[in-house]
């Protein structure tokens, strides 16, 4: 998986807002069983339209996600090295955002 230029983030910081891919959903679809976890819950609704990046040991994602209605939550996770094509982590979630809240490091 490449970046686009507008992906990129500075060193040490996190990227500007860009639109998500089907390929960063699908990422995101593969820890929603965790993010469900974590959350006690399970979404109906699971889309994200937002992501920033944060480029570590692979690339940290921080998802703008939509959990129907005006609900939505942030979620980290980190996609790993090349040396495991597959694997992306769950690292976490901020609950009781809004459609317009900045996404921030956490």
């Amino acid at each position: 998986m490449s970046l686009t230029k507008e992906e990129r983030p500075s060193l040490g910081s996190i990227s500007e807002p860009f639109n998500a891919t089907m390929e960063q959903q699908a990422l995101l679809a593969k820890i929603k069983p965790h993010v469900e976890k974590a959350a006690k819950t399970t979404f109906q609704t699971f889309e994200t339209h937002l992501c920033c990046t944060q480029i570590v040991s692979g690339v940290m994602y921080f998802f703008k996600v939509h959990i129907g209605g005006e609900k939505y939550i942030h979620v980290k996770a980190l996609k790993t090295l090349p040396i495991d094509a597959d694997g992306v982590e769950f690292k976490g979630y901020q609950d009781n955002k809004t459609k317009d809240d900045l996404i921030i490091y956490f």
